[in-house]
């Protein structure tokens, strides 16, 4: 496992080299839950300070998670929700789960589910499982 820390706007290697073991990074990082990791590898998204990757990136993608603009990418279990508002995409990323969108956004998941993809608002947002390659100004 590749971990990235972002230090004086630079990501950084941890350990200068992958971890061996998933324990031993959870060991090294103080982290304890290898389940928790699983849900951020590959995502692009920072959890404790720490980003998640199964290999080196790129110095192209280095740059784009500099950037914050890469995108999550769905585990087995859980479905990326993409959420509007405003013609404006909420945190310039998808939220990993109807799960995670409900609590941040405190709406039910299952009204998410609901609402997916059908293009009608609730309470001022649109749901989507994929990002919509359109302009925002078409987005209604």
């Amino acid at each position: 496992m590749w971990v990235y820390t972002l230090q004086n706007n630079n990501l950084i290697l941890v350990n200068n080299r992958p971890f061996q073991s998933q324990q031993e990074m959870l060991r090294v990082l103080k982290l304890k839950r290898v389940r928790t990791i699983n849900k951020y590898k590959e995502t692009g998204i920072k959890f404790k300070g720490y980003y998640f990757f199964r290999k080196i990136l790129l110095s192209e993608e280095l740059e784009r998670l500099k950037t914050n603009t890469l995108y999550a990418k769905p585990n087995r279990k859980s479905m990326l929700v993409w959420v509007y508002k405003n013609n404006q995409l909420i945190n310039n990323r998808p939220f990993l789960s109807m799960t995670s969108a409900g609590k941040e956004l405190r709406l039910d998941r299952k009204l998410i589910k609901k609402y997916l993809d059908s293009n009608i608002p609730y309470k001022g947002y649109l749901f989507y499982s994929k990002l919509l390659k359109s302009e925002p100004e078409e987005l209604s």
